[in-house]
C-alpha cells in the first residue's frame, strides 16, 4: 500500500510504502517524493506493533483509537 503524505516536520510531501502483516502488526518505509516501487518495507522498512487502545477525551467527547 502506498501514500502521499505531508511531512509537517519539514514542509515537503513525500511517499511510504506499507505493508500489513495482521491486525497488530505492519512495517512502513519511506518511498521518496516520486514514490519509488522497488522498495520492500518488510525487509527495509520500520515494523509497527499494537500495543493497546487509545482513547482521548476532549471537550466531554470520547475518540477511540485501534
Amino acid at each position: 500500500m502506498y501514500t502521499y503524505t505531508q511531512r509537517r516536520d519539514v514542509g515537503t510531501y513525500e511517499c511510504f510504502v506499507g505493508s500489513i502483516v495482521s491486525d497488530n502488526e505492519i512495517y512502513i518505509k519511506e518511498a521518496g517524493d516520486h514514490c519509488q516501487r522497488d522498495i520492500d518495507p518488510m525487509h527495509n522498512g520500520m515494523k509497527l506493533k499494537r500495543k493497546g487502545i487509545a482513547i482521548l477525551k476532549k471537550d466531554n467527547k470520547i475518540s477511540i483509537s485501534y
